[in-house]
């Protein structure tokens, strides 16, 4: 992790280019990696335990949206309303897809937990209700408990959890009435033929 490091601040500082010599505009490592890698680094050189803990609190954070973010933007169909839509098939799939690195730091809940702070940014927004015990009726007792999790693995300030559990409802509830929720009632099933769409 301390060559990681090395490598992303040299990079900022335009020691090191880590672009193709081909010709391609692409990067091999992006920017967001580079933060991520700093941060983990820092947290590998910090003697203070308070503070490594808070960093290795906000890379893992960082990862994990940024691990969610791009997968949504390979596997979910393109923003129609100014944020991401992730449809309960795709949420099961970003679970299977995501679950051994998610492993690392709390499992499927800390999936719903990033699920939970991309909702109350405003960049994500669940199709319909992940529901309590495997009910897919409208319950957001899992935001609640998503932004306590959040809270105790210090990812946002302490004593903020009741409140930004709220914010993400209300966010939640703007961004639903801009987009045709095909999830229905629960009481059938909307199955979707084929996954073409243009980009």
């Amino acid at each position: 992790m301390k060559i990681w490091g090395w490598v992303a601040r040299a990079a900022r500082e335009g020691e090191l280019s880590l672009k193709s010599n081909m010709g391609l505009k692409n990067e091999w490592i992006t920017r967001r990696d580079h933060r991520i890698n700093l941060t983990r680094a820092d947290a590998v050189w910090e003697t203070d335990w308070t503070r490594r803990k808070r960093l290795d609190s906000q890379a893992n954070s960082d990862e994990a949206l940024r691990s969610v973010e791009e997968w949504m933007e390979l596997n979910e169909e393109p923003q129609k309303w100014g944020f991401q839509v992730l449809r309960a098939e795709k949420r099961e799939a970003l679970r299977t897809a995501r679950s051994s690195w998610f492993k690392k730091i709390g499992g499927a809940k800390a999936i719903y937990a990033t699920v939970a702070l991309l909702k109350h940014s405003g960049r994500v927004v669940m199709e319909s209700d992940r529901g309590s015990g495997g009910s897919r009726a409208g319950d957001n007792t899992w935001l609640r408990q998503a932004m306590k999790w959040l809270e105790a693995m210090d990812w946002i300030p302490e004593g903020t959890s009741n409140r930004m559990a709220e914010e993400a409802e209300a966010e939640q509830t703007r961004m639903r009435r801009r987009m045709d929720i095909r999830e229905g009632t629960g009481q059938m099933k909307v199955m979707g033929v084929g996954e073409g769409w243009a980009r």
